[in-house]
């Protein structure tokens, strides 16, 4: 089993968070993109974030949300509140 099907089983037996709902509704599904292993199964778990692909756990305050893309990245001295890739993006355009 992958770590996206351990997330989203997790997401969906342990959280009772029905990804269709969850959209429907407005909402965010807690499944995101994992900065240490690049693997869609990170999950929030509402007092922090686990991936389950590569077992990363991180404090709400050690990543946060790039304004561009949307992407989960680790926090750095910087206040660009956008992602390092994002950035680069701008930079060179």
């Amino acid at each position: 089993m992958s770590g996206k099907e351990k997330a989203k089983k997790y997401i969906s037996e342990i959280m009772r968070i029905n990804e269709y709902e969850t959209e429907k509704g407005g909402g965010e599904y807690p499944l995101h993109i994992c900065p240490e292993c690049e693997e869609e199964a990170m999950v929030n778990m509402g007092n922090g974030f686990k991936c389950f692909a590569c077992g990363e756990n991180y404090n709400d305050d050690e990543i946060v949300k790039c304004n561009d893309c949307g992407q989960y990245y680790r926090k750095n001295d910087e206040d660009f509140e956008i992602c390092p890739k994002c950035l680069e993006i701008r930079r060179n355009e």
